[in-house]
């Protein structure tokens, strides 16, 4: 099911989300000339996959409320027609 893509993607969110505050602490210690071009350049490149799982987060929360919306109307319907 889509729960363990969900897992996957929260554990690389985090990873990649610590990484980014490592790259920002490098910068602010006075990274300077090429190197701080680099880290910045690796900076960017890891933000844009943060947010590439951030989207892909919202679209398994999206299907798994679609899911759930399925069940619940299931449940409802056969306690209706046991009425």
């Amino acid at each position: 099911m889509d729960i363990d893509k969900f897992k996957i993607c929260i554990d690389q969110a985090i990873l990649i989300s610590e990484q980014i505050h490592s790259l920002e602490d490098r910068i602010e210690q006075g990274w300077e000339g090429r190197s701080a071009v680099a880290l910045k350049e690796v900076l960017a490149r890891q933000r844009n996959q943060l947010f590439d799982l951030i989207s892909d987060l919202r679209t398994l929360m999206n299907s798994v409320e679609c899911v759930i919306d399925e069940i619940a109307y299931e449940e409802m319907q056969a306690l209706l027609n046991q009425y």
